[in-house]
């Protein structure tokens, strides 16, 4: 199923590229081909019954009236690639969205080339998926009250400084209290679970990286948040769900080395100017204040950043509404801007590591980046060790 689900989003990107070029007539009609035999293929192994397909998929006469009606579709428009890019959007939209309702996609994310649109969902994707059990929504604040005053229904609270690290010393919780937690909200390895909370998801963001942590593969970010969410005066309610307990498998470790650096990977990534970014205020990074402005004081000894990183604040990545940027606008900033590359070995931080999920976020699964880092010992870390280099900005 996964990937079937990967085949028709690369289908969905080359029809959104045939929408936008319409000279490409060719690439259209051949894209019509490969979604075609797609989801007959899939179909003839899943779903055949009595000579036909289920869920509606049409048979070969009915198919051939379609067809009339879409090329007669195509030739209304100025340019017949145009036509077919739209065409494609509606047949895939319907016919792979009726095979399997997890694999619809928001086109309007998909035109703007996310790297992996799957991984972010819109509030009315949400609102769909609400009584789905194969969904979990978890909301992650800051405020970690805000949960009781109100949240989407169905959504269970996942409180970062409670069940996300470890109690004593400073860590995340282990394989098996990951697979205790994943038990206790009610979801399996194959559960899509799906993130929001306030500030426009900075927390959510950091729960989602948590949960990358121990290889959960379908995790997914509420486009806005909470705040898109009240602001569409959608429901809230301050019932809290009961989901019968699952038997999470204990993840056999926890994947510190892929997705989490540490002091002295950190170290060798400034010594050799490799791409470092702090994603903190300009106060902290400029060594001003050793906090976030109207934050308190978390007793950090230094102030200033760590030398060669480049300072891009992780809400530059937001719109005012907490939404997320295009990925245009996404590239420019974090690729024409700093130079950076997809390929390259990227360490972000900032505090203590949630501010820089957000942004770790962006570049893995809105822009492609494949080897990013989060430094959650971030600056409480950094700003207290003796001799660790620091730089400080006029």
């Amino acid at each position: 199923m996964r990937e079937f689900c990967k085949a028709s989003l690369f289908l969905s990107r080359v029809a959104a590229f045939g929408q936008s070029q319409g000279r490409f007539y060719f690439i259209s009609r051949i894209t019509v081909k490969l979604a075609d035999f797609l989801v007959r293929r899939r179909r003839s192994r899943c779903e055949m019954g009595s000579g036909e397909w289920r869920n509606g998929f049409c048979p070969r006469a009915r198919r051939r009236r379609s067809g009339l009606t879409i090329l007669r579709l195509i030739k209304s428009f100025h340019h017949p690639g145009v036509g077919v890019g739209i065409f494609i959007k509606v047949y895939l939209q319907t016919e792979i969205a009726r095979f399997n309702p997890l694999c619809r996609f928001d086109f309007a994310m998909t035109a703007s080339q996310y790297a992996h649109p799957e991984a972010l969902v819109s509030t009315e994707w949400v609102a769909e998926h609400l009584k789905d059990p194969n969904v979990r929504i978890i909301e992650s604040n800051e405020d970690l009250l805000l949960y009781d005053t109100g949240h989407i229904p169905g959504a269970v609270h996942v409180d970062w400084r409670r069940d996300l690290n470890d109690q004593v010393i400073r860590d995340y919780l282990d394989p098996k209290n990951f697979a205790a937690l994943s038990g206790r909200i009610g979801i399996t390895p194959e559960t899509t679970v799906v993130f929001y909370g306030d500030k426009s998801n900075w927390w959510a963001c950091y729960a989602l990286w948590v949960f990358s942590l121990f290889g959960h593969e379908d995790l997914r970010i509420v486009n806005g948040g909470r705040d898109k969410w009240i602001s569409e005066k959608r429901e809230l309610t301050r019932d809290v769900p009961k989901y019968p307990a699952t038997q999470y498998p204990v993840p056999p470790k926890r994947l510190d080395d892929q997705i989490r650096a540490f002091y002295d990977e950190t170290l060798a990534q400034s010594k050799s100017t490799a791409p470092l970014i702090d994603v903190r205020s300009p106060g902290e990074f400029k060594g001003e204040i050793t906090h976030m402005p109207e934050y308190p004081q978390e007793g950090v000894l230094r102030g200033g950043h760590v030398p060669g990183a480049k300072h891009v604040p992780w809400k530059t990545a937001c719109q005012d509404d907490g939404t997320f940027k295009p990925e245009e606008e996404l590239r420019k900033i974090y690729q024409d801007n700093l130079g950076f590359k997809p390929a390259d070995h990227t360490v972000v931080y900032c505090r203590i590591g949630e501010r820089s999920s957000h942004t770790w976020f962006v570049l893995t699964k809105l822009l492609g980046f494949t080897d990013v880092k989060n430094y959650d010992g971030s600056w409480t870390e950094w700003g207290n060790k003796v001799r660790a280099p620091i730089e400080k900005s006029v």
